[in-house]
């Protein structure tokens, strides 16, 4: 329990983990970025990871999904894609670190799938293009590595 654990009272508990991130400065674990149309940053990037992601997706009202999306090198990522809604519309990048996943891999994962997906050069590119595709109502997810989290948030948000 909470309770006075070292000595702190469980309302002050519940106070500061209303407000992890701002305490903290932890980013990237289902941020909110912005409304209408809501953005959403979250780095989960193993199964378990991705898993919670969908979980969380799938708690979320919108009418459509745009994924602004990256990977590393090491993940199965074509099952990691497989995971996500095929109704969604993905627009794919490389994260920038050498562990970076080329994005004509995720592109033909996308391909052979069936999702709508675009590759871009950039983060800013991918999330410009989310953002003008995306209506009030929708939600833009940008995830799939915690590099491609760090890359949009140094660059766009």
């Amino acid at each position: 329990t909470l309770g006075k654990m070292h000595g702190i009272q469980s309302d002050s508990w519940r106070e500061a983990l209303k407000d992890v991130a701002g305490i903290s400065g932890l980013r990237g674990r289902w941020q909110r970025i912005r409304e209408n149309p809501t953005v959403i940053a979250d780095t989960g990037h193993n199964e378990e990871g991705i898993a919670e992601v969908i979980r969380n997706l799938q708690s979320e009202a919108y009418k459509q999904l745009h994924m602004v999306f990256g990977m590393v090198t090491g993940k199965n990522f074509k099952e990691v894609l497989a995971m996500f809604p095929s109704e969604a519309r993905y627009y794919l990048v490389k994260p920038e670190v050498p562990r970076g996943l080329p994005v004509g891999d995720l592109l033909s994962a996308c391909d052979e799938l069936g999702y709508q997906a675009r590759a871009f050069d950039h983060i800013s590119q991918a999330y410009s293009e989310a953002l003008r595709n995306a209506s009030e109502d929708d939600l833009v997810f940008v995830g799939g590595s915690t590099f491609t989290v760090a890359d949009f948030l140094k660059s766009c948000s």
